[in-house]
């Protein structure tokens, strides 16, 4: 489970919620991913990149049936 996403920032980090996540181009998503320029949290603890990107892609499917 994923409930706040970092993009690290020359200044630090800018926190989204999943939803922002999603709204951004599939490009970006991967340059931040491969540059690991992101960490996925879960309550404050770090979420590894594969189960996150596995749960974000099952809840992007619940995302759009809303």
């Amino acid at each position: 489970m994923v409930d706040q996403i970092a993009l690290r920032k020359l200044g630090g980090f800018n926190f989204i919620e999943p939803a922002d996540w999603f709204a951004l181009p599939a490009s970006e998503q991967m340059e931040l991913i491969k540059g690991g320029r992101v960490e996925f949290l879960y309550q404050g603890d770090h979420v590894p990149v594969r189960k996150a990107l596995e749960w974000l892609q099952d809840e992007r499917g619940d995302f759009y049936k809303d």
